[in-house]
């Protein structure tokens, strides 16, 4: 479970990179582009690589085409509850969405915890590769719950410490995920993983790349970026044996 955790960490860094961006220097927009460009490919690389042919080796077909439906709609479902809690808290409290943003990054950090925790019952090296995904991927709710803070008017004081807590949260639910998995049956952990791979691809396309063309990074840096992303978790799956 500590390795679990640790593994967890991972996610965890890359909001915490942002935060400490927000704090010192953002990156050019053209850089963040190609950044999250790069996260998109590792994301559809895990999805193609290693999810959907490790669910397929434990369940049927139509189980886990059901489960990637479900994992879509569940992708749905989140962002539509995380866009309607960040117009609550906003309504709430008037900070210009500081604290919608900082709900909606903690959101992000458990799921992602739990991506890592269900992986690791299969290996560790795919509990590795699904806490890598989201490395850079995470910097940019990082930066911008940072920047929403501050831009809030929250004191430098109580928005450290919120903000340096922010993170614990991918560890403790990758642990949870790694103590309810690790004794499930083979169609049941197919499921999962089938489930996961439409959660991830459906964020991935509906949420990660258009972020990732906002910054209108030029072809020349965004197109090998995803490419450099698919290869790398390509590379990563066969080296680590996940």
């Amino acid at each position: 479970m500590l390795t679990v955790a640790l593994m967890a960490l991972l996610p965890a860094a890359g909001t915490l990179s942002g935060i400490l961006l927000a704090e010192w220097k953002p990156p050019s927009r053209a850089m963040r582009g190609a950044m999250l460009h790069a996260a998109a490919g590792f994301a559809m690389a895990l999805v193609a690589i290693d999810l959907i042919p490790r669910a397929q080796e434990r369940t049927g077909e139509w189980i886990i085409a059901a489960a990637v439906m479900i994992g879509s709609g569940l992708s749905l479902l989140l962002a539509r509850m995380t866009g309607k809690l960040e117009r609550w808290m906003d309504a709430r409290t008037g900070a210009g969405g500081a604290w919608g943003a900082y709900s909606v990054v903690l959101i992000d950090l458990c799921t992602d915890g739990l991506f890592t925790g269900s992986g690791s019952t299969i290996s560790a090296g795919l509990g590795f590769l699904l806490a890598l995904s989201q490395l850079l991927a995470n910097m940019p709710g990082g930066f911008a719950v940072a920047s929403s803070l501050r831009a809030g008017g929250l004191e430098k004081r109580p928005r450290r410490i919120a903000l340096l807590a922010l993170p614990a949260a991918a560890p403790l639910m990758a642990v949870l995920g790694f103590v309810a998995l690790r004794e499930a049956p083979d169609p049941v952990i197919g499921f999962i993983l089938a489930l996961l791979a439409g959660l991830l691809l459906v964020a991935t396309i509906e949420e990660l790349v258009p972020e990732a063309d906002a910054p209108e990074a030029p072809r020349r840096l965004s197109s090998p970026a995803f490419a450099l992303g698919f290869v790398l978790l390509l590379l990563g799956s066969a080296y680590l044996g996940a």
